[in-house]
């Protein structure tokens, strides 16, 4: 068979596997291809030629265009489509993004995302000290910890938690803590009356 301009050539063999050798070594040779370097319309077998193919995944037949690029291959197109590769891609980024929380809590805290889930489940998807609701906090709920004994508490939006730590987790400095506030809220109060009897 005489190759057409700007075609590859592929000459008859025996069995699939041999039909693979012969092309991935046709399209690495640069005299096998057309002048620019690039791979051109697909050469069948059967002397047809083409640039439509169809996807090894979704089975469905699309332009050479809606493939992403491979020199490596007789048409210069992977085998898969691009939508099929981005769906595909998205699906491995989500499990690889499930995984490393899983391994994060575990690491941290000694307990699964499952376990986290279920913790926001049961608090009803809220802060356990302010009540807020974790759509409305940038950094979401988070857990809380013993820091001695590493026991979870609660899930704490950002705020609480932060809270907590500064009052180094003691009870008696946050009991303190109330019993200033509520005096100063005394003192307010006694400031706003002298202000209006004056």
């Amino acid at each position: 068979m005489e190759p057409r301009s700007g075609l590859l050539a592929v000459q008859p063999v025996q069995g699939w596997a041999d039909v693979g050798r012969v092309v991935a070594r046709q399209a690495r040779r640069p005299d096998r291809r057309p002048a620019d370097g690039r791979p051109g319309p697909v050469a069948h077998l059967d002397g047809r030629v083409t640039d439509v193919k169809v996807c090894a995944r979704c089975g469905t037949l699309k332009a050479l265009s809606e493939y992403y690029r491979r020199a490596s291959s007789r048409d210069g197109r992977r085998g898969v489509c691009a939508t099929c590769t981005r769906r595909a891609a998205a699906i491995r980024h989500q499990a690889t993004r499930d995984a490393a929380r899983n391994r994060r809590y575990i690491a941290r805290y000694g307990i699964t995302a499952a376990d986290v889930d279920e913790l926001r489940a049961e608090q009803r998807y809220r802060c356990a000290l302010c009540g807020r609701h974790e759509d409305r906090l940038p950094l979401g709920l988070m857990v809380d910890h013993d820091h001695l004994s590493g026991t979870v508490r609660a899930l704490l939006c950002h705020s609480c938690n932060a809270g907590i730590g500064h009052f180094r987790e003691s009870p008696e400095i946050l009991r303190a803590a109330v019993v200033y506030l509520a005096r100063a809220d005394e003192l307010l109060a006694i400031a706003d009356t002298e202000r209006e009897s004056n």
